[in-house]
């Protein structure tokens, strides 16, 4: 599988227009179109404000890597 990256703006009407591509006629493609993380986007298109409340809230992990549940398993008691 053969990959292209190019940066395009998206014009009036929400449209995209690509030319150029090193494929051959006919060929057969995949189109993903991922918005630049250094764009920030509008409002509307950000992570909603619940997503980000947690953001930062960790202060520390107490022991992430020791079992969890221990207690619930009866062959281990």
């Amino acid at each position: 599988m053969r990959a292209w990256k190019t940066e395009r703006t998206i014009a009036a009407g929400g449209t995209l227009s690509l030319s150029g591509l090193p494929f051959p006629v006919g060929e057969a493609v995949e189109v993903i179109v991922i918005e630049r993380s250094d764009s920030g986007g509008t409002p509307e298109h950000r992570a909603p404000e619940r997503w980000r409340t947690l953001a930062g809230t960790v202060v520390k992990y107490a022991d992430p890597t020791g079992p969890v549940g221990v207690d619930d398993w009866d062959a281990l008691r």
